[in-house]
């Protein structure tokens, strides 16, 4: 039933684009047609859609290596599930005002210790896209954020799938080959796109910060609740859980200090791109197997995720088979 209403309103829509083409030039007609490159239930994605997103989506880490084909069908891919999602969420009255782009664009910025808006527009030239596109993919994620938020299964783990899944891979992921670190760390946030004395004020704050708690003036978790940027962490006492050493994008150097360093005690000041911080080593593991007591948290919210991504493909599946997508392969035939 669903296909066939999606299938009489995209009737209606091809409708209204006859009877504009038939009061076109035919040059203009051609161009208005060539630039439809699919039909999706209500809507249509036009070739002006498919660069916009095309510009974001090149500029995503983990399609760094990715040829344009790769890129390209990602790009179209997102441009359907949104297409879909907007669909069936504006039938259940969800929207996404202009206040709530604003508000997540606050939390972004306040989440890269950007304090004003050029040097967030400056953040996002460097994705290759302007602000207004950036707003529009973000629009999207939210409108999809929003929808499935209530569709997808949010049931927790039990603990003897938390036990059952460390047992499967205690070998393969919870063996100890190099020096394995719990950490906690105070963060102080940089940026590139921050001037040289804005970096240099960090500096001083994160060096002052680490003087206070060396010298006993401040504990270290005074520091983490007084000082750290890293809200997630700083709930938890600012504890980052368990790290090997060539995760901790640390120099030769340091990772030798650090290994040299007892249980409990504080290290230099360290740089790296989300800026400057101490950690403070709770505990090292160095062979045997990191203890299930530490992981059983991490396989919980790991477990956790794998549901989210399972029902939300299931959800999406469903909609796909709902909807009516059509490729207007007889006007442009688009190439991956």
């Amino acid at each position: 039933m669903e296909v066939i209403m999606a299938k009489l309103r995209m009737g209606i829509i091809i409708l209204r684009l006859a009877l504009v083409i038939l009061v076109l030039p035919l040059w203009a007609a051609e161009v208005l047609l060539e630039k439809i490159y699919y039909y999706v239930n209500d809507d249509v994605i036009t070739k002006l859609d498919f660069e916009e997103t095309y510009a974001i989506v090149k500029n995503d880490p983990a399609l760094k290596d990715a040829d344009s084909k790769t890129i390209s069908n990602k790009a179209m891919s997102d441009l359907i599930t949104e297409r879909i999602i907007n669909y069936y969420a504006k039938s259940e009255g969800i929207r996404i005002r202009p206040e709530d782009v604003e508000s997540e664009i606050n939390r972004i910025m306040i989440a890269n210790n950007i304090t004003d808006n050029q040097q967030f527009d400056a953040m996002v030239a460097a994705q290759g896209v302007d602000r207004s596109t950036f707003e529009k993919q973000l629009k999207r994620n939210l409108l999809i954020q929003r929808y499935i938020s209530g569709k997808i299964n949010l049931t927790p783990p039990s603990d003897a799938e938390i036990r059952e899944y460390y047992n499967e891979n205690k070998e393969f992921r919870y063996k100890i080959t190099t020096p394995v670190y719990d950490l906690a760390w105070v963060l102080f946030k940089n940026t590139d796109q921050a001037s040289f004395s804005a970096r240099r004020k960090v500096q001083n704050r994160a060096e002052k910060v680490f003087q206070q708690v060396q010298m006993g003036e401040l504990t270290f978790l005074e520091a983490v609740e007084k000082y750290s940027e890293d809200e997630v962490s700083k709930v938890n006492e600012g504890s980052i859980g368990l790290k090997k050493s060539e995760e901790l994008s640390l120099t030769a150097e340091a990772l030798s200090e650090l290994h040299k360093l007892e249980i409990g005690a504080i290290t230099p000041v360290y740089s790296s791109k989300k800026g400057l911080f101490f950690y403070k080593i709770k505990d090292r593991f160095n062979t045997g197997y990191i203890p299930f007591d530490i992981e059983a948290e991490n396989i919980r919210r790991l477990l956790a995720l794998q549901r989210r991504e399972k029902s939300f493909g299931q959800a999406m599946q469903r909609l796909y088979e709902s909807s009516y997508i059509k490729e207007n392969v007889d006007i442009f035939d688009i190439k991956f």
